[in-house]
């Protein structure tokens, strides 16, 4: 079997992203209910692949085997291979919308994940970010428009990636993952020994809060500059940002869990976030009908 088709298709590939994806914790299985019907295809097909890929650091071990594994799928992408995924991007008609070089960031910052990247500035972290969650908004956005998505998507997929790094803080470390950047080490004296050992202090409070704080200025910011036109055609990723930034501040009011598990936000909270973004979204539109 190649290296990255994993499983027989058994099922239809759509039916094989549901299973894959919609399971109980992950936010996607509330965000697609408020895409509109045409694009949940789309979105989850784009979803599957994008987590298959960003899934190999951490699902292999073996850098080499690793480094396969991600070059299986470039060839994969490129050629049209046979695992469930890529068919359902096919199928979806969003392989076809998708520019070749739309990927290319996605595994650039993939690559930099595998031998366990290590970050001098904050901003270089962030660039991190960009490349793999900022590609994922990109990604779900050129699968719907056909075209390069502009910078506020990326930053706000960045920032939703970023709070995902930190709710996973303490679990990495313990594998021996740690993407704090140097100069937040040196400002708040917290090095991946804490983290590891669990030590829950004011300055490990301190450095989770800043850096969720950062990604909340970053992701918001971003978000403020969406059109409203365009934050309903894509109110999808309008909500995903919104659930991604509950995540971040969920892991700011509770920096110590951090150290010992992972953050799961509940889903009524999530049901209501996303329910709250939707209606904002839809608005400024009943508006102009109303005045129409």
């Amino acid at each position: 079997m190649a290296a990255g088709s994993t499983e027989p298709v058994s099922v239809a590939p759509i039916q094989w992203c549901r299973d894959r994806l919609l399971v109980p914790g992950n936010p996607l299985v509330i965000s697609l209910n408020f895409a509109p019907p045409g694009q949940q295809d789309r979105i989850l097909a784009v979803r599957a692949v994008a987590t298959e890929i960003a899934a190999i650091p951490t699902a292999v071990s073996d850098e080499v085997v690793a480094g396969n594994k991600l070059a299986w799928w470039q060839q994969a992408l490129a050629g049209s291979a046979a695992h469930p995924a890529i068919q359902a991007l096919e199928d979806s008609g969003a392989a076809g919308c998708i520019p070749d070089t739309a990927w290319q960031p996605l595994f650039q910052g993939v690559a930099e994940s595998i031998p366990g990247p290590r970050f001098e500035r904050f901003e270089e972290l962030m660039d991190h970010c960009r490349r793999i969650g900022g590609a994922l908004f990109g990604l779900e956005h050129a699968a719907l428009e056909g075209a390069d998505p502009v910078e506020p998507w990326l930053e706000m997929g960045a920032s939703g990636y970023l709070f995902r790094i930190v709710r996973d803080l303490g679990l990495d470390a313990r594998q021996g993952r740690w993407l704090v950047p140097l100069d937040l080490q040196a400002w708040f004296q917290v090095d991946r020994r804490q983290a590891e050992d669990g030590i829950d202090d004011p300055k490990w409070r301190g450095l989770v809060r800043e850096m969720v704080q950062r990604g909340l200025v970053a992701g918001h910011g971003a978000a403020r500059k969406v059109p409203p036109e365009a934050a309903l055609d894509h109110r999808h990723l309008m909500v995903t940002h919104a659930l991604d930034a509950r995540l971040g501040r969920l892991a700011g009011r509770r920096p110590g869990v951090v150290l010992s598990r992972r953050l799961l936000p509940g889903r009524f909270g999530n049901l209501w976030t996303a329910w709250r973004t939707a209606v904002g979204i839809s608005r400024p539109r009943e508006r102009e009908r109303s005045n129409s």
